[in-house]
């Protein structure tokens, strides 16, 4: 708008953009935005008028008291901005603060002169903001309301440079506003932004702003070794990167480059390596027997790019199905009408955007479909769903009893249910589950025969997906390093992939299977001044949300950093301490401390020390031999934890002095014998003097002199006390100078060495733990350990310790006296030795039946092994039967295994114990017993269900037997319980044999089973199993519908129930006021229902009874009261009418009918 419609000098500004959406282009009516009543008063900010559409923004005046107000009584007061008229969007590459808006320029009067024309600036709007501010003041300007935005640049053609009236004049220019780019960049053009590669990768590189050879080196993931560089004085750079051995996943590329000038620029690429290429079938299962509409599903792994399907059916050249895109799973619904029945295979191949191929196969059998589903919700193909939505389903042609109905979605179930109904069945299926669009969802049903039937419903799932942020808070004034929370909902699959940018420019984003992300933001990047975060979250079917935030910029103020020692100018050497301290920081702080070695580029400095931690202070040790003599500066920078920084400098001159060291021995070494001495000096100059003294003697014990800044004699300590010792040199240099250093030793003792265990005479046996120790020892001390003598050790070590141990196994040496014969020799090549005498006592005598098993059950003559360990001499076998004064076996001699043949058939049937007892020449002796159960009769009988004793069972309990030794012919066998027999049979077989026992009406608590045989020829044979029953609860029956005392009328559904039924058939019996039964049922079910057609009654109290009859015999009564009202009273409003908007006083009347 340009000012009002009459006055363009009027006081009221209707100066606002309004934004029209593309859909209502063209549409009429025109939108209402609001002229000529409702607008911005420019003086005020108020608002004139009311209705309308508000403005996307209205502009108002911004203080400028020495802007001229021409026609305003109240004087000047404003640089109006006035009369929109040309907008663009800003320039992608402008600054961060500069590129999210739009620019608007503006025509407002042409009478004031140039120096007072106060409303046509050009304005900056912030999409993210709301706000906006002049980026060029209207004194500035005559008319720019033309404007052209480019990549880079913002064109504004001034209709009038001057301010005149008269745009004839030839005063018209264009101003063209381009970003000033300092500095060197470099990015990655090659692969794109989180794109998903494999096998060998183009990898293109760019830079700007370098000069001369330009070296380009990039990394993986931040190794240490680059995957690749170069140099040259192009501007680009490439290599073919091969991702063969790079792990599958998501990795980053980091580039640098640098300039001839030393400039640097990095760039960042994150990518995903693609695994290997599979394919396979989801559904139907390997073999699955299918009819009708087989939901038919496949996946991939490894793939790029699009992913292309095709299936074709045994082999047949015309694909059965074939789409593409970029998921990894694919489905379809294959109709199997036109199939032949029997045998097929599904063949799939599948191709990637690399061109890379994989197959599968699938087998099935089709057979022709025996139930008719159908699907009355949704009620169409189309049907729109979101959240947990609803199908109701019919069966025709299904067989009584429990019928199974599934729903599957690309072949995978999602929702189940069972039931005795053929409908309406009602199953949930959740919606969010899937990917939004066009799904099919396939209803198969499966009764208690086997017979299947299936039906597909189309439906289109539309579920919301959204993203935001968590965290800084909208509008939050930020500084430093700051943490960006982000979050999204409603995903399908994965990656979930978060991108963040800053003004329209990215800084980060990730990828994975999490739901939220963060960011560590350093805004000290952007400008102060309000910025705009915005987000991107694309999900693993490739929908995307967006959200913004608003955040204000403000950095820190600096932190003052101060190095305290060294002084200003100092001259250093060798190593000094570099102290610093700080003021004005908050929170944890991280420091860096460094000085500068235009030796080491890039960055041309060594880091002294990064320490981090609440201390206000520090203190570094700084070698300055690291850097050359001559002039350095330290650098002292912090961080706090609000994200301020500090820095500090301080100049130094480093001179190296002279300096004495002992290289060896070691400081507080332990030394004997001949010990190598070494010095070193450094700095120093001309003629080297040595001179060592010991523990400050005026005697030297050692002098030389000479160039060399090293020197080395050979002390011989064997007149030396042992104890502590302090060696010290004096160095002094050509120049005069002298350094000394000292070095603290210790004068070892003589060697020794023990055994501390086994003791002395000790009898051991098995494996025994050796300890040995030593003491005076220098160095590496070596452990040899003999027996009796001999050459090759029995054990060996080497190492620092005093001490050393090791297992010693005995089992192999002959019992009696031995001897351990210690040696000990340590670094210095002195030996000691220790002896230990032991006696070897024999291993401990054992005894062991080998058969037959532990709780065998056995019959007729039986092996019985036995075997010993650990005996000597002559070995006596002997075997009694539960504890008998006879033996029923015994033998001797000197093997360690013994067995006879056990005759059972003088055994009572039962159980028995055989006890063993072994005795050696040594008259040690040792036991063993094996449980065993003998049965007796020629026939073994085996009862293999239930499989052990104390099975808890109930109602029809079926034994399953076999049969061994039985002769040819009929056997006839016999279940008895606790000795009642419950079941014969008779049978040409050896097993399995079932036979059956109802236990419906046992007792509770534990029973013996008893299965007898008797074969053609009168053999004989049993076996017992015992089994447990549970106590059966109390019979009980309810009503579940209608409540108690309800109020009924028309057709009523009864619903009935038992609880603690013991077996089947479960009977339900209702009658009315005990009047004859108005329905009955009998199966396996414990819940019944009813259509009672109340009508059939007269209005009023009546009472329903339910009698429960279960597989016991059992019966449980209930009953329940409810009142026949079978046109029954209601009431209906007359006014107001339904949905009537209403307010203040009304009348509200209604009828009785």
């Amino acid at each position: 708008g340009i000012d009002g419609f009459q006055d363009p000098n009027e006081p009221l500004s209707a100066d606002e953009i309004n934004r029209i959406a593309a859909a209502d282009l063209g549409r009429q009516p025109v939108p209402d935005f609001g002229f000529p009543n409702d607008y911005i008063d420019y003086h005020t900010g108020q608002r004139v008028g009311s209705g309308g559409v508000q403005p996307l923004v209205a502009f108002l005046p911004l203080p400028c008291a020495s802007c001229p107000d021409p026609g305003d009584p109240n004087g000047p007061d404003g640089a109006e901005s006035e009369g929109p008229s040309g907008i663009v969007f800003a320039p992608p590459s402008f600054p961060p603060y500069v590129n999210n808006g739009i620019f608007v320029g503006f025509h407002g009067k042409f009478s004031a002169p140039p120096s007072g024309n106060e409303e046509n600036p050009l304005v900056f709007w912030d999409l993210g903001t709301g706000k906006y501010f002049h980026f060029i003041e209207s004194f500035q300007l005559g008319h720019g309301d033309q404007l052209l935005a480019t990549q880079d640049s913002l064109f504004i053609a001034d209709m009038a440079s001057d301010g005149s009236v008269d745009t004839n004049g030839g005063t018209g220019v264009i101003y063209q506003i381009k970003r000033k780019t300092t500095g060197m960049s470099a990015t990655f053009t090659s692969p794109g932004e989180g794109a998903t590669v494999t096998g060998a990768v183009p990898v293109g590189m760019s830079e700007s702003g370098g000069t001369g050879t330009i070296s380009w080196t990039v990394r993986l993931d931040g190794g240490a070794t680059p995957i690749f560089s170069t140099s040259g004085t192009a501007s680009t750079a490439s290599f073919s990167w091969d991702t063969s051995n790079v792990a599958p996943g998501a990795h980053t590329l980091t580039l640098v480059a640098q300039d001839t000038a030393g400039h640097t620029a990095n760039a960042t690429l994150h990518v995903v390596v693609a695994g290997p290429l599979t394919a396979s079938f989801t559904t139907p299962a390997e073999g699955a027997s299918v009819s009708g509409v087989v939901p038919v599903s496949m996946s991939e792994t490894g793939g790029t790019g699009t992913i292309t399907w095709t299936v074709r059916l045994d082999s047949g050249t015309t694909p059965i199905f074939t789409t593409s895109g970029t998921a990894a799973t694919a489905s379809f619904n294959w109709d199997t009408s036109g199939v032949p029945t029997g045998a097929h295979t599904l063949n799939l191949t599948v191709q990637d955007g690399a061109g890379r191929t994989a197959t599968a196969v699938r087998h099935v059998t089709v057979t022709a479909p025996s139930l008719r589903v159908a699907i009355t919700q949704p009620g169409a193909d189309g049907a729109t769903v979101s959240g947990t939505t609803w199908f109701v389903l019919w069966v025709e042609g299904a067989a009584a009893g429990t019928k199974t109905y599934t729903l599957s979605v690309g072949g995978t179930q999602v929702a189940s249910t069972t039931d005795t109904s053929s409908g309406p069945i009602s199953i949930a299926w959740d919606t969010t589950k899937v990917n939004n669009g066009s799904t099919t969802v396939i209803a198969s049903a499966r009764d208690s025969s086997g017979a299947t039937g299936s039906a597909p419903r189309v439906v289109n799932v539309s579920n919301p997906y959204t993203a935001s942020f968590t965290s800084p808070a909208e509008g939050a004034t930020v500084g430093g390093t700051v943490t960006i929370g982000m979050s999204e909902s409603g995903a399908n699959g994965t990656p979930i992939v978060f991108t963040l940018t800053v003004d329209g420019s990215q800084v980060f984003t990730t990828s994975g299977t999490a739901t939220t992300a963060s960011f560590n933001w350093n805004s000290s990047s952007v400008a102060e001044g309000p910025h705009t975060l915005g987000l991107t979250v694309r999900d693993g079917a490739g929908r995307t949300a967006t959200a913004t935030r608003s955040v204000t910029v403000k950095q820190p103020t600096p932190i003052s950093v101060t190095i305290t020692s060294p002084t200003e100018g100092a001259t250093v050497g060798g190593t000094i301490t570099v102290s610093v301290s700080e003021t004005g920081g908050t929170g944890t702080l991280n420091w860096s401390v460094t000085v500068d070695d235009p030796r080491r580029p890039p960055e041309g400095i060594i880091v002294i020390c990064s320490p981090s931690g609440t201390a206000s202070s520090i203190s570094c040790s700084f070698d300055t031999t690291m850097v050359a003599d001559g002039a350095h500066t330290l650098t002292a920078t912090v961080q706090d934890g609000a994200g301020r920084s500090g820095t500090g400098v301080r100049h130094i001159t480093v001179a190296q002095t002279l300096s004495a060291s002992i290289t060896s021995p070691a400081e507080g070494a332990t030394v004997t014998g001949t010990v190598p001495v070494n010095m070193s000096e450094s700095n120093g100059t001309g003629t080297i003097t040595w001179t060592l003294r010991l523990d400050g003697g005026s005697t030297p014990i050692f002098t030389t002199s000479g160039t060399a800044s090293t020197a080395s004699f050979n002390w011989d300590t064997s007149s030396v006390a042992p104890g502590a010792h302090q060696l010290q040199l004096t160095v002094q240099d050509g120049g005069g100078r002298t350094a000394t250093a000292t070095r603290n030793v210790t004068v070892a003792a003589p060697l020794s060495a023990s055994i501390p265990s086994p003791t002395e005479g000790a009898t051991v046996s098995g494996t025994v733990p050796v300890n040995m120790s030593e003491t005076g020892g220098t160095g590496t001390i070596t452990w040899t350990l003999r027996l009796d003598g001999g050459t090759t050790p029995i054990f060996s070590t080497s190492g620092t310790a005093s001490t050393a141990s090791f297992n010693w196994d005995t089992s192999g040496v002959v019992a009696g006296s031995h001897q351990l014969q210690l040696t000990v020799q340590d670094g210095a090549g002195r030996t000691a030795t220790a002896i230990r005498t032991v006696n070897v006592a024999p291993p401990p005598l054992t005894a062991t039946i080998t058969t037959p098993t532990e709780g065998a059950t056995v019959g007729g003559t039986v092996p019985v092994g036995m075997s010993e360990t650990g005996g000597t001499g002559t070995i006596t076998w002997t075997l009694r039967l539960d504890g008998g004064a006879t033996p029923i076996f015994s033998t001797s001699g000197t093997a360690s295994t013994a067995s006879f043949n056990w005759d059972t058939s003088g055994v009572p049937a039962g159980s028995h114990q055989l006890q063993l007892t072994v005795q050696d020449g040594s008259g040690r002796t040792a036991t063993a017993i094996r449980n065993v159960t003998v049965q007796q009769g020629t026939i073994r009988v085996f009862i293999t269900q239930p499989g052990t004793d104390g099975t808890t069972v109930s109602g029809t309990v079926w034994f399953t037997i076999w049969l061994e030794n039985a002769a040819a012919g009929t056997r006839n066998l016999t279940l008895s319980i606790d000795g009642t027999a419950v079941a014969t049979t008779s049978t040409t077989s050896n097993g399995p044999i079932s036979m059956p026992w109802n236990s419906t009406g046992a007792s509770g608590g534990t029973h013996t089973a008893t299965v007898s045989v008797r074969d053609s020829v009168n053999n004989t044979g049993s076996a017992n199993r015992t089994v447990v029953i549970q106590g059966v609860g109390t019979l009980t029956a309810s009503f579940t519908s209608p409540a108690e005392g309800a109020t009924v009328s028309g057709m009523v559904t009864v619903g009935m129930s038992a609880t603690n039924a013991s077996g089947t058939p479960i009977s339900f019996t209702l009658s009315v006021d005990g009047g004859a039964p108005v329905f009955s049922t009998s199966g396996t079910a414990t819940t019944a229902s009813f259509g009672w057609n109340s009508n059939s009654v007269p209005n009023g109290p009546h009472t329903l009874n339910l009698m429960v009859q279960d597989g016991a015999g059992r019966t449980a009564n209930a009953v329940l009261h409810v009142t026949v009202m079978s046109n029954p009273m209601g009431v209906q409003f007359t006014s107001p009418a339904a949905n009537a908007t209403v307010s203040g006083t009304i009348t509200v009347a209604a009828m009785m009918t």
